[in-house]
């Protein structure tokens, strides 16, 4: 169910209290009961060892760790797995379920898969709120007062209109529908929903995606919005940046308005936050960098086939050595990626070298010598 793993990241205060007030004034009834999960009690589900399938009476049969017989329905549990949205799985002898037992009026004990399931999956939804580590796919169901009903494997969560894109929303019916990653923000007990967060998913992964941007691609984002600086824009889904207005044809620019379509290229992405954009053709430096990076050893994996270039030695260092490359550009090899020991090099000489990776947010270039 958990699909991804990340590193730690926590909201500012501002954001969080933000976050809050929008809660509050989505369910606007007496005072709130918010918990971040410290305070949950152990609530798994009970797990049988199924012991026999029965075709003629259509029952599964399973036993408890201390010997209590259950009886599990396949008929209602296909219909209970129905309800959640999902097909029913496969059950064979020997396997470990997790059930809910519950106790009918003949005495005999009935154990049910689907709530099992929903009882597991609240559990891991718990744990996620500590941990902040996983990473969930959710549909989109309804708009709802502050933001959208999702559903998440057959159970219902709030996701936050504020929290649910990389920027600000304009149409809210335009996502009903729509399957996106979450992560889990919070657990209201007293109204038992889980509230979920597009934008706290975003935070763990957009490093990583910024590094698929290119310098040279064109792109197309709608316009969100703008400020005195310039026009805001938002792209696939995920990137958020802003297109200068000291461009040439900024009187164009602020003509733009929100919602509006805009081809850019992306020309710095410092802050992987607010990414600098520009409706013009990339200068040299950038289709050179993008060049380097496109021939790196990190976008085509290790290959005797590698784009090789010459460069002169410009300086000298114990950790390695800096080469000026014949497009302009410098990288650094790094002694232990060097053909000779440091001390064969010395300024003006011509070496050989591979792109090993270019770092776009800092434009740090990595060499290997070639032979």
């Amino acid at each position: 169910m958990g699909n991804k793993n990340f590193s730690y990241l926590e909201y500012s205060d501002t954001d969080r209290e933000k976050f809050q007030n929008l809660y509050a004034e989505t369910f606007p009834e007496d005072e709130m009961s918010l918990s971040s999960g410290k305070d949950l009690q152990s609530n798994t589900s009970t797990k049988i060892t199924v012991t026999s399938i029965s075709e003629e009476f259509g029952t599964i049969l399973g036993e408890t760790p201390f010997g209590q017989t259950v009886i599990i329905d396949p008929n209602k549990e296909e219909k209970g797995f129905r309800k959640l949205g999902l097909p029913m799985f496969e059950v064979g002898v020997g396997q470990t379920l997790d059930v809910v037992i519950t106790k009918d009026a003949a005495g005999t004990f009935n154990g049910s898969l689907s709530a099992g399931f929903v009882k597991a999956l609240k559990q891991e939804l718990h744990d996620a709120i500590k941990k902040e580590n996983c990473a969930f796919s959710v549909k989109i169901v309804s708009v709802c007062n502050g933001g959208f009903m999702v559903d998440l494997s057959g159970i219902k969560c709030f996701l936050p209109g504020s929290l649910a894109a990389a920027n600000r929303i304009m149409n809210f019916a335009d996502y009903v529908g729509r399957t996106i990653n979450v992560m889990v923000e919070i657990y209201d007990q007293k109204r038992e929903i889980f509230v979920v967060s597009f934008k706290k998913y975003l935070k763990k992964i957009i490093d990583g995606e910024v590094k698929n941007l290119s310098f040279t691609s064109k792109y197309e984002g709608i316009v969100t919005g703008a400020s005195n600086t310039g026009v805001f824009v938002e792209w696939e889904d995920i990137f958020t940046g802003i297109i200068p207005f000291e461009e040439a044809n900024s009187v164009k620019l602020k003509e733009l308005k929100a919602g509006d379509t805009v081809n850019f290229f992306v020309v710095d992405i410092k802050n992987p936050q607010r990414i600098t954009l520009s409706v013009q053709e990339p200068n040299e430096k950038l289709k050179n960098i993008q060049e380097l990076k496109d021939s790196s050893s990190q976008i085509v994996g290790e290959s005797d086939e590698l784009k090789t270039y010459k460069g002169e030695v410009t300086k000298l260092k114990t950790f390695g050595v800096f080469v000026k490359l014949e497009n302009g550009l410098s990288g650094l090899i790094e002694k232990e990626k060097l053909v000779s020991s440091i001390d064969k090099y010395e300024v003006g000489q011509t070496v050989k070298c591979s792109v090993s990776s270019v770092d776009t947010s800092t434009l740090k270039v990595q060499l290997t010598e070639v032979k």
